[in-house]
Parts: structure tokens; C-alpha cells; sequence
């Protein structure tokens, strides 16, 4: 990169002290003379050597490089992250292998800043982590090294808040931008409990649909709480969770009046939280509610919970014992080995897990296990001189798992991390309620396949087998499985749906979405799920109804936007670059084709080619809205026939926006909504992993400030400005108050770990 010169028509940028974007380890950033442009140029290749060396640039904004540094990570691999668990193997790999190209105006700390960056941020490592034996002796010997004492703790802190504050700000910045007054965000809400230790932590995330139509996704916070007996006395835990999440929606400048809805668990303070106290509609997580259902039919704890199905319960327990004794046995392991060579010509070709837990996906793991090698575990037994207990079970194990699996297989769809699952849900629920769970219906028997190892004889493994069985030919085990579990659904989402003879004020988010999708626009589904065609009636309508009215507020405000703007003189806002979203692979290239595809489909409009919607007109929006729905649910789109994802039904609006106006704001709203709240359970697992007493016992904001970063971590600035260590804007000054504790009401939620001086390295040990 030394060599490279710049065309005339550019000057150099020259990389800042503190930069520490992996971007600078691939190219340089140009100016253009006279139009001002600023512009990437990559050497990571011999084609981006080639192009630079051509003058053809990567065009990026001054404040942000995003677009380049999307490019060096989708083809460069840069910045990849690592899941590190020990110190030893974090030690490993700080010995980094030397950039094929020298660095512009690198220094000592912007190189322990990216340290902090890679190893701390990204990684969740400890903050101490910089102390150990092992990372000093890596550091240095490493290609470019920096002293040691770059990275000691109390350094790693204070550059852990300038991150923050940077971060933090670009963030306010971007969302007041993006949101600009518009009710489009989806609150994520869990209170979590780490099993190993017992805290309690809160979880704050949402969603959105930027004006590019890319589904974004951030973490807000992740706080230890665990409020105190007396703290409670006086107030109810719903109402010091409100306190918590306002005091984080005002830190990062967000109203409470931009939530559309939340998505929580079956927690009754959660709940009430979200339906009461916060404004805005509020959805059941999806694999919560299944897995409530599941409890109460076919319950798997030991504990005090007393299910409906008993006899199912203790069929499940019996498979638990038998596979634990497989496992645990020494004796048992070899001749189920070598039974499951003789029966499948492999061996184990199914993990028979160690107990079937309370994630229904390892219960189902666990029953088609026991399918799939019954010969072998029957032959543990004879082997034994002993006769198998699941003999007697043969049919009740094989309805069990019939029952189940269909259940944890919506599970497992709507814990999808990429895109929201809402219309996936209400669809993959209906199957469940017309098929697998409606007595009239014969049960179809899943009979798994085995799955052939590498070197298995011909014919081995093959495809799952389903075979029906009338429902009065069940055994009692599964006819009494299959209605406590079809009564449970019931009454947790069928019949708050679509039992109603009157309008709701909350919920029906999900049906929004489809109501919005061209297939299922016309509602007719809901004829299927109501008990009467009059509830059916009422609830079609309530849908409607909902859908006009959000489109005619979202009219309002873009008018009312509008007005402010031409009182002002100024031109409508400008777009913040869109940073790298999960869900997003590509989201440079994504925007690029959006905005190829926007300015065919107006050239398009223009000519009168395609059919498009005056907003100008007489018509009150709720007219127009109207209007355009009875057109959209005329309409019909092959090409979106069952694709149900929400990457999919965003493109299509995307491409139609101009044919629905209204309804394409809708949309963008709506169809943000999570499914589940499993998102935001890998969060909360990170900040229960980060306070183990395995790892170490971190100060509670300076982890809550670390996860921050670590969910949003496309977000760091290229610049992160120095903080003088006291002072009007010292470090102290940028940890934001709420993580401070400067409240009586948030103090005592952090239980032991109360709020500690950053300048004083004994009161913790993070």
C-alpha cells in the first residue's frame, strides 16, 4: 500500500491515531479533489489490486466506512469472530499472523484498542484477561506487538467506555434518523435465570424495517436484576421492570410512544408489563407457549408440577432411565455398540442423549433415539438377562413422538435468528390444530429413519415413514396426550384469537402480518381456526380494522413530518449509511439492488407501465387504505406462494411499494415483529456466562456495556475518541447513569454487585 499512488484527481486520507477498523489493514481511504467524495481503495486481492490500480473505488461516506468494510469482511474475511472460552486459548490466538500489508500511521494504541476490540468485545472474554501470564508473553512476541500494560484492566475499562459512549452515540444518532417519529419498533423482552447461579437478568432488544426495506436487529441491554426483599415491599416487580426498561429507552433517546409491539415470555410480570404498562400490542413468544403446552400435557420435571397427561409423563421417564443407563454403563456402551452393528450395519448412528430436558427439542431427540435403535436397547437388556421396560411401551413411545415432534419442530422454526417468524407461527400452529391435534383427524405415526454412517451397507437409512392411525385406535397414553395438549393450545392462543365475539385492544400482530402477505390477504384462514363463522366475522374485521387504522397514523405523521420540514425549509432528512444488521448477509449489495430496483420501478410508474397510488388525492387515507387492501387482497403472486419468511414478503413490498403506499408502510412496520424472544435468550446466556465464577465476578455496567458492544458490534465507530481519565468529559462522565445506579428505585437491583469506582482496581474483579 506504500507503493500505491494516488490518481490526481485524489489526495490521501491518512489514518487516524485511534482508528482501528479492520479496514485499514486492506486499503486506504481518497478524497476527491472537487467534488469532495470520499472513497476506498482495497489491495486485500489481486482483482481489488487490479481495480484500485484502474481508479475504481469503493464509494464511502466521511463519518462511516461501512461500505467498505462490508466489503473487506465478505471478501476478505475480515474480522472474524472467534468463540473463545479459556484464557489458554484466547492466548493462542493473540499471536495473530502479520497483515500481508503495512498499516498507515499505526501506533501502540490503536493496536490495543483492536486488541480490546477483537478479544474483549467480541470475544466476552474477561476483563482481566490482559493480565494473564500467557497473553503478555503472546503480545509480545506477536507480528506488531504493544506493551503489555496497553491492556491491563483498568485500561481495558476505560477504553471499554469509550467504545460505549462512541458507539452509543452513533447509535442515537442512527435510530433518530431512521425512526424519525414513526411508531416501527418491536420490543424483545426476557427476565432470565442462569441455572448455575441463580441471578436473574433482564434483556432489552428490538426490531425494525429501515426505509431500505433491511430487517435490523439491537441489543438495548442486558442488566443483572435481582431486586431485594425490601425493594419489593413497596412496589411490584412489573413495575421496577418499567423503571429499568424506561430509564434504557431514555439513555438511548427513544419514546416509549415509538413501540408498536413486544414480544415477551409467559412470565405474569413480563406479561403485564408489556400488556399494561408500556403502550403498543404485545405477542405470546411462540416457543414459550409450546413449550407451556407441552408441560402441561406431557410434563418431563421431577418437581412439584403435576401435568394433565400422567401416564404420558411416566412413559417419557421410563425412556429417560433406560437412555441413561445406555450412557452410563460401561457395559451397556458395548453391547449396544455392537447390537447396533448387527441390526443397522453401523455404529452409533444416533446419540442417545444423556436425559430428555425441559428443551422439548432434546425430548424429541431422546423418543427418536429410542425409535431408531429399539433393537439395540432391547438388546442391552437380554443381553443382561433382564427384559427391556420400554416393551410394554412400543405404540405409546411411537405416539409420544408423533405428538411431539411436529410441536418442537415449530419450535425450532420460530428460533430462527435471521429473520422474524410471525406468519411461520400462525401458519405451523394451524397445521397443528387441523392435523396433528384435531381428534377427528387420524394421527399420522412418525417411524424416523436411520441415518447411514459413511462405509454403511446399501440400504441403510432412508426417509421418514408416516403411517395414519384413527384416533379411537390410539392407546390411552396417546389419545389422552393428544387432547390434554390440543386443550392446553386452545386456551393459550385458538380461542384468545379467534374466540371473540368482540374487537381486541391488543395482540393479532401476527395476523397482521397475514394480512399483509398476497396470499393469505384475504383472511381465509381464520374460517379455519374459528369455532363459528360469526367469530371468524368478528375477527376478520378486528384484523382489518387494525391494518387501516395503523396506515391511516402512519399517513398522519408523514404529513405532520412534512409540515415541520417546510416550516424549517429544510429538505426531508437524509438516510444514516445502513450499518451490517444480523439477518443481513449482504446488506451493501442488498441496498445497492434496492436502489437499482426503486429508480426502475418509478422510471417504470412514470411511463404508466405499472399501476401506482396517488396519496394527493380527496380521499380521507382510511378510504385510500381501504382501497388498497381490497386491491392486494384481489391480487394474487405465484411466485410468493409458501414463502412464508420475512426476507421473502419484505422484498415483495419492497418491489410494490409504489402500487401500495399505505399498505408498504404497514408493512414495514408490521412484519418487524419477532416470533420468539430466543434472540434475546443468547444474550442474556452471554451475560450469565460472563458472571460465572468459573470466568470471573465482573463489575455488573462494565458487562452490560461489553454485551452492548458485543450485539451491536458493526456498529463501532472507525474513530473511538480518547477520554481523559477525570474531568468535565472524563470516563466517568460517559458511563450512563442508569448503569451508574444513581437511582434509588435501579440500586438495589443488582443484588451483590452494587456500583464500583472505576479508579479503584480492588472493589472488583472483572
Amino acid at each position: 500500500m506504500k507503493e500505491f499512488e494516488a490518481p490526481a484527481s485524489h489526495e490521501l486520507v491518512p489514518k487516524p491515531a485511534r482508528a482501528s477498523s479492520p479496514i485499514w489493514n486492506y486499503g486506504v481511504k481518497l478524497k476527491d479533489r472537487s467534488r469532495g467524495k470520499w472513497a476506498f481503495a482495497c489491495f486485500g486481492s489481486t482483482v481489488c489490486r487490479a481495480r484500485s490500480k484502474n481508479g475504481v473505488f469503493i464509494a464511502i461516506s466521511k463519518r462511516t466506512g461501512s461500505n467498505a468494510l462490508d466489503h473487506v469482511k465478505h471478501k476478505h474475511g475480515a474480522g472474524a469472530s472467534t468463540n473463545v472460552i479459556s484464557a489458554q486459548a484466547m492466548a493462542d490466538l493473540c499471536v495473530q499472523k502479520p497483515s500481508p500489508f503495512t498499516r498507515f500511521f499505526d501506533n501502540e494504541l490503536s493496536r490495543a484498542l483492536e486488541w480490546v476490540q477483537r478479544h474483549v468485545i467480541e470475544c466476552c472474554s474477561p476483563l482481566t484477561l490482559g493480565e494473564t501470564e500467557g497473553v503478555k508473553t503472546s503480545v509480545l512476541l506477536s507480528a506488531r506487538s504493544f506493551a503489555p500494560s496497553r491492556i491491563r484492566k483498568q485500561e481495558v475499562k476505560r477504553m471499554v467506555v469509550e467504545c460505549y459512549a462512541a458507539t452509543a452515540a452513533q447509535f442515537k444518532e442512527e435510530m433518530a434518523t431512521e425512526v424519525a417519529g414513526v411508531p416501527c419498533l418491536h420490543l424483545s423482552l426476557e427476565l432470565w435465570v442462569d441455572k448455575s447461579s441463580s441471578l436473574k437478568y433482564m434483556g432489552v432488544r428490538f426490531f425494525y424495517v429501515n426505509s431500505v426495506w433491511q430487517l435490523k436487529s439491537y441489543l438495548l441491554a442486558v442488566r443483572q436484576f435481582n431486586p431485594t426483599p425490601e425493594t419489593l415491599k413497596n412496589e411490584r416487580l412489573s413495575e421496577l421492570l418499567e423503571k429499568y426498561v424506561f430509564a434504557v429507552l431514555e439513555e438511548f433517546g427513544i419514546d416509549a410512544s415509538l413501540l408498536f409491539s413486544a414480544t415477551s415470555d409467559a412470565g405474569g410480570d413480563v406479561k403485564r408489563l408489556c400488556s399494561v404498562l408500556l403502550p403498543g400490542l404485545r405477542e405470546w413468544c411462540v416457543c414459550h407457549m409450546l413449550s407451556d403446552s407441552l408441560a402441561e400435557a406431557v410434563g418431563t420435571c421431577v418437581g412439584p408440577q403435576q401435568p394433565g397427561g400422567r401416564a404420558a409423563r411416566n412413559v417419557v421417564m421410563a425412556v429417560k432411565k433406560a437412555v441413561e443407563r445406555v450412557r452410563k454403563s460401561p457395559a451397556s456402551k458395548d453391547i449396544f455398540t455392537e447390537e447396533q452393528v448387527i441390526q443397522f450395519s453401523q455404529c452409533s448412528n444416533r446419540k442417545v442423549v444423556n436425559a430428555a430436558p425441559q428443551r422439548w427439542s432434546g425430548v424429541t431427540g431422546a423418543l427418536e433415539a429410542t425409535v431408531t435403535n429399539r433393537a439395540a436397547i432391547n438388546g442391552v437388556y437380554a443381553e443382561e438377562g433382564e427384559d427391556s421396560p420400554l416393551s410394554p411401551h412400543v405404540h405409546e413411545i411411537d405416539e409420544l413422538y408423533s405428538l411431539i415432534q411436529p410441536v418442537a419442530e415449530v419450535i425450532a422454526t420460530c428460533q430462527q435468528t435471521h429473520f422474524p417468524t410471525g406468519q411461520a407461527a400462525v401458519l405451523g400452529l394451524a397445521a397443528l390444530k387441523l392435523s396433528t391435534l384435531n381428534a377427528d383427524a387420524p394421527l399420522d405415526i412418525l417411524t424416523p429413519a436411520s441415518k447411514p454412517t459413511q462405509g454403511a451397507t446399501e440400504g441403510a437409512g432412508g426417509e421418514q415413514r408416516t403411517t395414519a392411525r384413527a384416533h379411537k385406535d390410539l392407546t390411552r397414553v396417546g389419545r389422552e396426550a393428544r387432547e390434554h395438549l390440543a386443550s392446553a393450545l386452545h386456551w393459550r392462543d385458538f380461542d384468545k384469537r379467534y374466540k371473540s365475539t368482540v374487537a381486541k385492544s391488543t395482540g393479532l400482530v401476527f395476523d397482521m402480518q397475514m394480512g399483509l402477505h398476497p396470499c393469505t390477504a384475504d383472511l381465509q384462514y381464520v374460517s379455519r381456526l374459528a369455532p363459528t363463522e360469526g367469530h371468524a366475522a368478528v375477527v376478520k374485521k378486528n384484523i382489518t380494522d387494525k391494518i387501516i387504522a395503523l396506515a391511516a397514523k402512519l399517513a398522519d405523521k408523514k404529513a405532520e413530518r412534512k409540515g415541520i420540514e417546510a416550516e424549517q425549509g429544510e429538505p426531508a432528512a437524509k438516510r444514516a449509511p445502513q450499518a451490517s444488521a444480523p439477518g443481513n448477509t449482504y446488506p451493501m449489495f442488498a441496498s445497492a439492488r434496492y436502489h437499482k430496483e426503486a429508480t426502475t420501478t418509478a422510471i417504470m410508474a412514470g411511463l404508466g407501465l405499472i399501476a401506482t397510488r396517488d396519496e394527493g388525492t380527496s380521499a380521507s387515507p382510511i378510504e385510500r387504505a381501504r382501497a388498497e387492501l381490497e386491491t392486494l387482497r384481489s391480487a394474487s403472486d405465484d411466485a410468493l406462494f409458501g414463502d412464508t419468511s420475512c426476507e421473502g414478503v419484505l422484498n415483495w413490498w419492497k418491489r410494490k411499494e409504489h402500487s401500495y403506499p399505505l399498505l408498504a408502510r404497514v408493512a414495514r412496520v408490521v412484519f418487524a415483529a419477532p416470533a420468539s424472544v430466543m434472540v434475546q435468550e443468547r444474550d442474556l446466556g452471554s451475560a450469565g456466562r460472563m458472571m460465572t465464577s468459573s470466568r470471573s465476578t465482573g463489575d455488573a455496567k462494565y458487562v452490560e456495556m461489553v454485551l452492548f458492544l458485543h450485539g451491536n458490534v458493526d456498529l463501532l465507530p472507525e474513530i473511538i475518541p480518547e477520554l481523559p481519565a477525570d474531568g468535565v468529559n472524563g470516563v466517568q462522565t460517559k458511563i450512563p447513569g442508569r448503569l451508574s445506579n444513581p437511582m434509588l428505585e435501579l440500586h438495589a437491583l443488582d443484588g451483590e454487585f452494587g456500583p464500583v469506582d472505576l479508579t479503584n482496581d480492588d472493589e472488583s474483579e472483572g
